[in-house]
């Protein structure tokens, strides 16, 4: 699916190299290691200001 280049136009140009990069094995490996790792999270933390 081919974004809306109307608001970002400065992002085409690079367009076909970041699909390329997005489909490669080495961006499938990760996105997988990062899945796994996200699925063995025990607690979700969440920054905040705190107590104000």
């Amino acid at each position: 699916m081919e974004p809306n280049w109307d608001g970002l136009p400065q992002v085409k140009p690079y367009w076909e190299e970041f699909k390329q990069y997005k489909l490669s094995e080495d961006a499938q490996e990760l996105s997988e290691k990062g899945k796994a790792n996200a699925s063995n999270k025990k607690y979700n933390h969440h920054l905040r200001r705190g107590w104000v």
